[in-house]
């Protein structure tokens, strides 16, 4: 589980262990979502290339899915073969 309510995050490990982080020094949050958008325009234009194809964003989705799910069960999701 990771909690974005402040800048330092805190996230469950495999064994269920909450850990701490903190982003480098230096990061600007805004910053990550103006290069996306400047490399998805660039994308529109023909300039470059994607950095993930339709089959990556097909299985982040259903890892973001799965995550959900699990959080509102409580238990473990069993992932299709093939997601890596």
């Amino acid at each position: 589980m990771y909690q974005l309510s402040s800048p330092i995050g805190r996230g469950a490990g495999g064994e269920g262990e909450w850990q701490t982080f903190s982003p480098p020094d230096g990061f600007e949050r805004n910053q990550m979502f103006l290069d996306e958008m400047r490399h998805f325009l660039a994308v529109v234009r023909g300039e470059t290339e994607p950095t993930c194809t339709l089959e990556d964003g097909r299985q982040a989705l259903q890892l973001a899915l799965a995550v959900l799910e699990s959080d509102r069960t409580g238990q473990k999701v069993i992932l299709e073969e093939g997601i890596s």
